[in-house]
């Protein structure tokens, strides 16, 4: 596959509130070949074009909401039916380029475009070795030389690295952009003029306070017996074998001992697989355990956090577990 140009097309789109709406991804779409040759004869070729991805469970709000701000503007908006086009993310060697960093003040003009080509899609700006997305027509496949995963392996692989993605991790008209991480995964350009939820996004940067983000977290069994574990990794037979269960969304996160006896809330679950998933976490509470040495087991001393939850009603077994936060080490250092 030839190289893609690179664009640094992660999105956000916001409430009046400064909350997120959806994160999308916005591809150029009228250099290629497979765009101009599905395009319908009512739109002109030469006119840009671009795919927005969203979450697929939100895509028919998002298309509402775009229709709202289009007024009399001469622009087109489609819903694509699941048949026309695919997202496909794929990683190997090239995962390694450097990215755009708005910290920075790198941007799209700063980073070496590859030669024009047919493809549509960019390399995945969100977090180093997160690969590149393409977008192909129902007429096209992924290179012989790719071997297909399942789309588990996907989520698996992203949630290891710490990135979350679509409604169900970044909660919509909830989450907040920079308690989502947008600030690490280049889904803000802090230099932009004036767009909808910009003073409330810009006063929390500016004041530096940021008490909550959402982290990758490893669930383990809650019997006295366990131990923290000391590295973030996927393993699903925890749950066939019934070792533990993955909390209800939602959940609140607590610290198991508070000392007096209570289990203070810390964070909220929000969504995973197998062992692993992400959490909304405060980080005061849960910095200790986050950057404690392997091989030291202080945590004993502060207690352990974890979630319990009540189904139709009543509790029963399984519906305990304890958890451990962890701190991507491609995040910005959290200090001691």
């Amino acid at each position: 596959m030839t190289p893609l140009n690179f664009f640094k097309d992660l999105r956000l789109t916001m409430s009046p509130l400064g909350r997120v709406l959806n994160d999308v991804f916005i591809y150029p779409t009228h250099h290629s070949i497979s765009y101009i040759t599905n395009l319908s004869s009512t739109l002109d070729h030469n006119d840009p074009g671009y795919f927005v991805e969203v979450d697929a469970d939100e895509a028919s709000k998002l298309y509402t909401h775009l229709r709202r701000y289009k007024l009399r503007s001469k622009l087109a908006i489609r819903l694509l039916d699941d048949e026309e086009w695919s997202i496909w993310s794929t990683w190997g060697d090239h995962a390694n380029r450097p990215k755009a960093n708005t910290e920075r003040g790198e941007n799209e003009d700063d980073v070496e475009d590859a030669p024009p080509s047919d493809d549509i899609g960019c390399l995945d700006p969100r977090a180093p070795l997160m690969g590149r997305r393409v977008v192909l027509s129902s007429f096209s496949s992924p290179p012989d030389s790719s071997t297909q995963q399942p789309l588990s392996a996907y989520h698996i692989r992203r949630t290891l690295l710490g990135v979350a993605e679509g409604q169900r991790e970044i909660l919509t008209e909830t989450a907040l952009p920079l308690e989502s991480n947008m600030d690490y995964m280049n889904g803000i350009d802090f230099r932009k003029g004036c767009y909808v939820g910009q003073e409330l996004t810009i006063r929390t940067r500016h004041t530096g306070v940021v008490r909550k983000r959402i982290l990758p977290v490893r669930l383990y069994p809650a019997d006295e017996t366990s131990r923290p574990p000391s590295r973030l990794e996927h393993d699903d037979t925890v749950l066939h074998t019934g070792q533990i269960e993955m909390p209800t969304p939602g959940t609140n996160v607590v610290r198991m001992d508070g000392g007096d006896g209570r289990k203070r809330n810390v964070g909220r679950w929000l969504d995973g697989v197998g062992n692993i998933g992400f959490a909304l976490c405060r980080l005061d509470p849960m910095k200790k355990m986050m950057i404690q040495p392997d091989d030291d087991q202080s945590w004993a001393a502060d207690g352990e956090f974890g979630a319990e939850w009540v189904r139709d009603g009543e509790t029963y077994l399984g519906g305990k577990v304890k958890m451990r936060a962890f701190w991507p080490d491609w995040f910005p250092d959290i200090g001691g």
